[in-house]
C-alpha cells in the first residue's frame, strides 16, 4: 500500500512540475490552444481541471503515506481518510481559488464589439498613416490599445477620441 501512495503522490508532484515547466516555456514561446466548453452539471468551471486532478492524486498520495504512521489504523481507513482529505483539498482549491479566479477574469473582459462608441484618450500621438496609442476605461479598468485614424489625420497626445471601429485588434478612431 506504501508504493501505491508513492506512485500517486509522485504522479501528481511530477505533472505538476511537468505542467509549470512547459507552461513557463511555452507561454515563452506564445504557443498555446484554447478549448471552449458550455460547463459541466450548468456549472460555470468544471471541478475536472487539471489543476484539481492534480491536487487530488498529490493530496492523496501525501495523505496516504502521512496515516500510514497511525500504526493502529486499519489500510481501509487509511485508504478512506486519504480520500476523505484529498476531497477536501480538491473542494477547497475549487471554490477558493478556481471559482474567484475565473470571477475575476470573466468580470474585467470586455468584447471589443461593444467598445465602438466608446470615448478614449490618446495616449501616443497618431501620426499620418502610423499607429498611436489609445486608453479607455470600462468598469473602473483603464486599458490600452493600438489605432489609427480611419481618414490618415493626426491627433496629438491628449485628444479625446471616438472610437469607431476595431479591426485585428487595432482601434480605428476620429476626433471627437
Amino acid at each position: 500500500m506504501t508504493s501505491f501512495f508513492y506512485i500517486l503522490f509522485g504522479v501528481g508532484a511530477l505533472y505538476t512540475i511537468i505542467t509549470f515547466l512547459l507552461g513557463q516555456l511555452l507561454d515563452f514561446m506564445d504557443f498555446d490552444t484554447d478549448f471552449d466548453d458550455d460547463g459541466f452539471f450548468n456549472m460555470q468551471v468544471s471541478p475536472f481541471k487539471p489543476m484539481i486532478i492534480a491536487a487530488f492524486l498529490t493530496a492523496f498520495g501525501g495523505f496516504g503515506l502521512i496515516f500510514q504512521f497511525k500504526k493502529e489504523w486499519h489500510p481501509i481507513t487509511i485508504l478512506f481518510a486519504a480520500l476523505f482529505a484529498a476531497f477536501a483539498i480538491a473542494v477547497l482549491l475549487y471554490y477558493f481559488v478556481l471559482v474567484p479566479l475565473y470571477r475575476v477574469q470573466n468580470s474585467s473582459a470586455v468584447e471589443q464589439r461593444h467598445l465602438i462608441g466608446r470615448t478614449a484618450k490618446v495616449t501616443l500621438g497618431i501620426k499620418k498613416d502610423k499607429f498611436g496609442k489609445i486608453s479607455y476605461t470600462v468598469g473602473g479598468n483603464i486599458y490600452s490599445a493600438p489605432a489609427k485614424t480611419l481618414e490618415s489625420k493626426e491627433l496629438a497626445t491628449g485628444e479625446e477620441v471616438i472610437i469607431i471601429d476595431i479591426q485585428k485588434n487595432v482601434f480605428y478612431v476620429d476626433k471627437i
